[in-house]
């Protein structure tokens, strides 16, 4: 590797330990029996000194025309502390130690205040409800006050993300900072040295030995320097890399459990911002993280330096340097500005011109060809200026700052000689030298604290996500057959017309947590007069009079409808069932559906799921591959041919794949968008049928967008033969929850 001497330009040598880390998919563990050993042992003193295991890559980049290819990797060992198991393994770990402990706290905080004799706000959904018993109560005295409740409520403890990141994989980062503190003790031979042998050269009765030994003193601490810094920086890359892939897989696991509600208040893009952007940062923060005390290590054996040479002149240097770092400051903000307003300008063309691609067949058809492309360039010059601004700002900050040296030694040497000494070559370049040390570590100081800002910021994001609500699949509960699907009195609700809690203070403050809690109480006594108004309702038609028996408005009747999506539904689906849900549009036959996944919140009423599910969701999902990849998408195994014949001859796709050019090798283009409606249906059910292992399948209206005689051949050859009596496999008979609008079918033999 190259030998550079500034971290700042080391930056981009340390790119290649993270290819090293990052690829080779071919050498992740075997499956329980492989002996690896950590990345210190794995190759000899030498090679892991020389980093002379990466020198077979770079032979073969050489030798190789065309460039390197992924599989090309797979000639370096991955060591087991660098795959994504053993990192997300050590991340899981102590993230939920960090959750148990937070949990921990909490309930101690609980238990103490419960010892008081008070009752404490904030404490999950017993503060909850003691705050709907409070608001309902009305004039029943036998409620306790209201005082208790709003007294020092408890402030529920939060798992820290930046101490399981630390714990994790603070340990190599730890040996890397003993790498940097040696570099930065050796990086002050270089002056002294350069001092001892100007006046050795003066000295003509100096030995020679004493010259031979300065040389071997600066050349010996270079090489150590140079290894050092090389070690540090990469130990400082792979462990930001093993942070971000931890991260990026924590956000992407969390974001297949999300809860319904937490979908609602989550956008896609902040979610692709937490993975890109935040994980980025983080990342990024790793590489300076140091430079919070070896900046001041620096700083502090410079100026003792600077005060043996020059005596108290050399503070007309420092007096420069220190100016010169708010100047600095304040051009990084001019620069961020400018940086944000490129930024935005960016975003918008980029905006337009995924909404050109997206939308290309309508604007040839429209002819909008030229009106889009103007819209395109007026917004590129917008971004050019933006981007000529930005430059001419960062060619202003690097002349600024590369005109500092020379400001340092006029201001230094002009009070050394003013203040009435005689500058000799042995002290100007000495000082020249220690000044160049002094300048990186003031250059750093405000970078390393705004990547700190930046980085908590995105540390905090990631918490806040990591800590979101999870889907919880229903259970079993007392389904005696092996599968099946239950439910006996259930109302369901989403989760989405909960109003969101908008905090006035962000802080976690015990004001913010009794607002908090007292938002839920409203919500919770929202949900009970809904169920009382709808309970009143039931029984204004059971008793067959519309006077009112519970003393609930019909006003309030009209509030509960549109609070409560599912009411009372009560049916099982056993083994070898057909349940169709039939019914007008918006009358909840999708929200069925999601009920039995758990998207819907139950309030009332018991939910019973038991086996292995498969869905047909009412918008197919396919993606830019093959038809044929589409169809075996989700599929473990190798491909089945037979069972791949079944699902295409079930959904009636044989003359669809006779028409396409390259038959079920076809290339479908993004979001399906080269096949009709009904294709795309009839793709999504051959890979319900391909991959029918499951026991329960829930199918949101898989015949509405197919013909009618199309539909008959779906129903009775895929839905009933295939998904119910499990097509050649007569005796394995499956449960099937079908919703539709289309009842001709259901008196079908």
């Amino acid at each position: 590797m190259p030998s550079r001497s500034s971290p700042l330009e080391g930056s981009a040598n340390e790119r290649t330990p993270l290819h090293v880390a990052g690829s080779a998919e071919g050498h992740r563990q075997k499956e329980h029996g492989r002996d690896d050993v950590a990345s210190s042992a794995l190759f000899s003193f030498f090679s892991n000194l020389t980093f002379a295991w990466f020198s077979p890559l770079l032979v073969l980049g050489n030798e190789k025309e065309g460039g390197l290819d992924p599989a090309d990797f797979s000639a370096l060992p991955l060591p087991l502390d660098c795959t994504t198991a053993y990192c997300m393994q050590e991340f899981d770990a102590r993230w939920s130690a960090e959750i148990t402990k937070a949990e921990q706290k909490t309930a101690a905080k609980v238990a103490r205040r419960k010892k008081t004799g008070r009752k404490p706000a904030g404490d999950g959904r017993n503060s909850v409800a003691s705050l709907v018993d409070l608001q309902e109560a009305g004039e029943n005295h036998d409620v306790p006050p209201f005082e208790p409740v709003t007294t020092d409520p408890v402030i529920p403890a939060e798992p820290s993300l930046s101490r399981a990141l630390a714990y994790a994989f603070g340990l190599d980062f730890i040996k890397a900072g003993l790498l940097k503190l040696v570099h930065d003790v050796l990086i002050f031979v270089g002056p002294y040295v350069l001092n001892r042998l100007i006046y050795f050269l003066r000295d003509e009765t100096a030995p020679l030995s004493r010259g031979i030994y300065l040389t071997l003193a600066v050349t010996v601490s270079q090489l150590v320097m140079s290894f050092c810094l090389r070690h540090y920086f990469f130990h400082c890359y792979l462990t930001g890399l093993r942070v971000r892939t931890a991260v990026v897989v924590a956000v992407y696991r969390k974001a297949l459990k999300l809860s319904s509600s937490e979908r609602q208040g989550r956008s896609v893009g902040e979610i692709v911002n937490l993975i890109s952007t935040d994980a980025q940062r983080i990342q990024s923060l790793m590489t300076y993280l140091h430079a919070t005390w070896y900046s001041f290590v620096q700083i502090g054996l410079a100026l003792y330096f600077l005060w043996l040479q020059l005596g108290p002149s050399c503070l007309g240097g420092v007096a420069i340097i220190f100016i010169m770092v708010p100047i600095t400051r304040a051009v990084a903000s001019w620069m961020g500005g400018l940086q944000k307003w490129l930024m935005k300008a960016k975003d918008e063309r980029v905006e337009l011109n995924n909404e050109c691609l997206g939308s290309m067949k309508i604007i040839k058809m429209q002819a909008w060809e030229e009106p889009f492309m103007e819209r395109l360039l007026r917004l590129r010059d917008i971004e050019l200026s933006k981007l000529y601004d930005y430059v001419v700002a960062n060619s202003f900050s690097i002349m600024l700052w590369n005109a500092v040296p020379l400001l340092v030694a006029l201001a230094t040497f002009a009070a050394y000689t003013l203040s009435g000494h005689n500058l000799d070559t042995a002290s100007a370049l000495t000082a020249l030298a220690l000044f160049e040390i002094l300048r990186f570590p003031l250059f750093m100081l405000p970078q390393i604290i705004n990547r700190i800002v930046e980085a908590s910021i995105s540390i905090k994001r990631v918490q806040s996500f990591l800590l979101s609500r999870e889907h919880t699949a229903p259970g079993p509960g007392f389904i005696m057959d092996d599968y099946g699907v239950q439910l006996n009195d259930a109302t369901f609700i989403w989760e989405s017309n909960k109003p969101v809690f908008a905090a006035a203070n962000k802080h976690r403050s015990p004001k913010t947590v009794l607002a908090k809690a007292l938002h839920d109480a409203r919500w919770e006594t929202a949900l009970l007069k809904a169920e009382l108004a709808e309970a009143d309702h039931r029984l204004r038609e059971l008793v067959g009079d519309n006077e009112q028996v519970s003393g609930h408005s019909i006003e309030e009747q009209h509030s509960s409808d549109s609070l409560l999506t599912l009411k009372r539904i009560q049916f099982t689906c056993g083994r070898g069932h057909l349940i169709a849900v039939t019914g007008s549009v918006g009358q909840g036959k999708s929200s069925i559906i999601n009920a039995l996944l758990g998207e819907m919140q139950l309030i009332h009423g018991t939910l019973a799921v038991k086996g292995r599910l498969a869905l047909f969701p009412q918008t197919p999902f396919i993606f830019n591959d093959t038809l044929r990849a589409n169809i075996t998408f989700g599929s473990n195994g190798a491909f089945d041919a037979r069972r791949y014949a079944r699902a295409i001859q079930s959904t009636a796709l044989q003359p669809d794949l006779d028409a396409l050019p390259g038959g079920d090798m076809t290339e479908i283009g993004e979001k399906g968008i080269t096949l009709s409606g009904g294709q795309k249906a009839r793709v999504a059910m051959a890979r319900v049928v391909y991959n029918s292992d499951a026991e329960v399948y829930l199918l949101d209206d898989p015949l509405a967008a197919v013909d009618a005689h199309v539909a008959t051949h779906l129903f009775q050859e895929c839905i009933v033969k295939e998904l119910l009596f499990g097509g050649d496999n007569s005796s394995t008979k499956r449960s099937v929850i079908l919703t539709t609008n289309a009842v001709q079918y259901l008196n079908s033999p």
